[in-house]
């Protein structure tokens, strides 16, 4: 996933033990966020390092097109189940784009 300047991304990480469960979950959640206006595209990355570790990648337009999306009733009740899982870690506001070369 190439990171562009602008908008905004999230990342949600999960430790995980039921790997089959886990993608169909991710599958239908990122399926349901990409009706929402201001969604760019998502993706499910496995940490290859960390088995049970996997990142649920997200890109809008603006960090304001993610909050409406994720403060809808819809999200509420078929995105934050799957959320409730997620690690909770600082987020990462220090992460910069890497630049192209």
């Amino acid at each position: 996933m190439r990171i562009e300047p602008g908008g905004f991304q999230s990342l949600w990480a999960f430790d995980i033990t039921d790997h089959a469960a886990f993608t169909v979950a991710a599958a239908q959640t990122l399926e349901v966020i990409a009706a929402f206006d201001g969604f760019i595209e998502g993706h499910l990355l496995h940490n290859v390092d960390d088995h049970g570790r996997y990142v649920v990648a997200t890109r809008w337009v603006d960090v304001g097109s993610m909050r409406r999306a994720m403060s809808s009733t819809r999200a509420k009740i078929e995105v934050w189940p799957f959320l409730a899982a997620m690690r909770d870690e600082p987020p990462r506001s220090s992460v910069q784009p890497m630049q192209e070369k």
